[in-house]
């Protein structure tokens, strides 16, 4: 049996072991069932569990930027946004490339895949695509993370 703070309580009943978890409103959580006896501990059991969910939320995501064209885009216009998309994938963000179109640019929109394909290759040195074209609706996207 652990305390709260860390410390050892000895071997105790399973009774015992809830009488004091009770007596300190806390949580009495296996921590070791395979151990022989197993091992307990008086906790704060929804606070663990939040802990580790946190934890799990910063490793498993990093920041989403998004930087928009549009079909009529320009190559000078094209090679500012890469710029800056170049400095936030030096800084670990994840980008999505979005290619916006507007009324008679459906009818055509290879034009838009064309720029996010050269979007993404002159980005190809500093960053790796994460997520295919995906088209919804009256955009198209492609989500690229920097090179570890």
């Amino acid at each position: 049996m652990i305390s709260s703070d860390g410390s050892q309580l000895g071997i105790m009943t399973l009774d015992q072991a809830r009488l004091k978890a009770q007596e300190l409103q806390l949580d009495l959580v296996e921590v070791n069932p395979t151990a022989s006896p197993p091992v307990c501990k008086i906790m704060d059991y929804g606070k663990r569990i939040y802990k580790s969910q946190k934890k799990q939320g910063k490793t498993a995501s990093r920041p989403l930027k998004e930087i928009r064209m549009k079909p009529r885009t320009g190559e000078h216009d094209l090679d500012v946004k890469m710029r800056h998309a170049r400095k936030l994938l030096s800084k670990g963000h994840r980008i999505q490339l979005t290619m916006v179109y507007r009324g008679r640019e459906m009818a055509h929109q290879e034009i838009g895949h064309d720029i996010l394909d050269k979007a993404v290759a002159k980005l190809e040195d500093a960053c790796k695509v994460e997520r295919g074209l995906l088209k919804e609706g009256k955009r198209a996207s492609i989500i690229v993370g920097p090179i570890k």
